[in-house]
């Protein structure tokens, strides 16, 4: 009877070997897909790839708006910035005639040595008007030109959902057509 009862003994330290391995196999498995389940979850479905799109295209919209209105107010800045410095050399200029205009009418040298400077004056103000259209000029143009491809753009925009209708008319077609094909008997065969 101990020989059956040591034979036993050794068929149970057997048995909870084999156990003892095959649980430790088993967490080693259990940790490999555990592994492999995150990597799988680190990768991004169908869905949440369309909805960062989504996001990226609402953040992009809210970016592009800011910046034109970034730009509207710089443009803004600057055109009264320039507006002041004109203006604040009128003012100076104004003043010089006014200030020097007593003095200047005195002598007949002094009257001619006025009139050139005015001359110059008037020179360089004529060739500032000059830039000042010229710039002018070339903003129109480039405006023109923005509207006109604006327009085509605008107009290919339609054609395409215009496009897209027709398709999605001629699916719904199709698609009838398909359920009354198969109403009558099925699809022919040739």
């Amino acid at each position: 009877e101990s020989a059956k009862i040591k034979e036993i003994e050794d068929m149970h330290v057997k048995v909870m070997a084999k156990y003892d391995k095959l649980r430790q196999l088993v967490a080693e498995r259990n940790l490999a897909i555990a592994a492999k389940v995150r990597l799988i979850d680190d990768i991004p479905t169908r869905t949440e790839l369309i909805q960062y799109e989504r996001r990226f295209v609402e953040l992009y919209q809210q970016v592009a708006l800011k910046l034109g209105e970034n730009k509207k107010y710089f443009e803004t800045y600057n055109t009264l910035e320039d507006t002041y410095k004109f203006m604040e050399k009128e003012v100076n200029l104004i003043n010089s005639i006014s200030e020097n205009f007593d003095a200047a009418m005195q002598s007949k040298a002094s009257k001619e040595q006025f009139l050139k400077q005015f001359e110059g004056i008037i020179k360089g103000v004529e060739d500032s008007l000059q830039r000042q259209q010229a710039t002018l000029e070339g903003k129109t143009v480039r405006l023109e030109s923005l509207t006109a491809n604006h327009q085509n753009l605008v107009d290919e925009q339609r054609r395409y959902f215009k496009a897209v209708k027709d398709f999605q008319e001629e699916c719904n077609k199709n698609e009838r057509y398909s359920q009354k094909l198969a109403q009558l008997g099925g699809p022919l065969e040739g």
